[in-house]
């Protein structure tokens, strides 16, 4: 595939916008410690980095919506590339967010109880 030739041309643009997506899926595995989960969003981050490099260095992004260029369309093209990259920060908030939930069950941490601590307030007290 076409795409796949970004990992040979930008090998190092290609670790650069990949390695957040890495280090959030390790840090959310030590916080669950759990790796199957993370595996989806990792993957989903991989084929963003590459669609997302390769439509840049083209000027050209094609989607459901149908084709983009920068040249004839750049508000367009730019915001389309912004959505897309909102969408590659979601998939690496969804693992530590994920992470974070699953081992608040796992504690038996009421979730009332946790955002009064991180709040400040006491758990139980009116403020």
């Amino acid at each position: 595939m076409e795409i796949f030739s970004v990992l040979k041309r930008h090998p190092l643009v290609f670790a650069a916008v990949y390695l957040p997506a890495v280090v959030s899926a390790i840090v959310a595995a030590t916080i669950y410690r759990s790796y199957a989960y993370f595996f989806f969003p990792l993957l989903w981050c991989f084929f963003l980095s590459l669609f997302l490099i390769e439509g840049v260095e083209k000027g050209r992004l094609t989607d459901n919506l149908g084709t983009t260029t920068r040249h004839r369309t750049p508000i367009l093209f730019w915001a389309k590339v912004g959505i897309w990259s909102f969408f590659y920060v979601l998939g690496i908030a969804f693992c530590i967010g994920y992470a974070l939930q699953e081992r608040r069950k796992q504690i038996g941490e009421p979730s009332h109880v946790a955002s009064e601590s991180l709040l400040g307030g006491q758990p139980g007290h009116d403020q």
